[in-house]
């Protein structure tokens, strides 16, 4: 067998497990029971504040300093991860502005908006 005919049909079996993967997500996907702390804002932002009481005890760990949560960011991230659920873009639904215009310049520069 020559090396195109093994390039081949490994680029054809990278597709085809990224296609079965595909179909799996689209068949079988979360569940609100999935989710132990629950789907609703206070419990998602109670998850929020675990990972970072995780994160912070895996950097103290390793000597680094600790992460703070920004409650206005926080707020904003939930809003807009409601803004995709149905459409997921980098444009707003209701405005056609970017993602970032969900942020008050004046408190987070449009560099940190990522």
């Amino acid at each position: 067998m020559n090396n195109i005919t093994k390039i081949r049909r490994k680029i054809s079996a990278v597709i085809s497990a990224f296609a079965i993967a595909v179909c799996c997500l689209r068949c079988f996907p979360a569940r609100a029971a999935d989710y132990p702390y629950g789907t609703d804002e206070e419990s998602l932002k109670f998850m929020a504040k675990r990972v970072i009481v995780l994160v912070n005890e895996a950097r103290a760990e390793a000597g680094l300093e600790p992460l703070y949560m920004v409650p206005y960011l926080c707020d904003k991230a939930m809003e807009r991860s409601r803004e995709i659920i149905f459409d997921f873009s980098h444009i707003r639904p209701d405005s056609d502005e970017n993602f970032a215009s969900i942020l008050d310049y004046s408190l987070v520069p449009y560099s940190r908006a990522g």
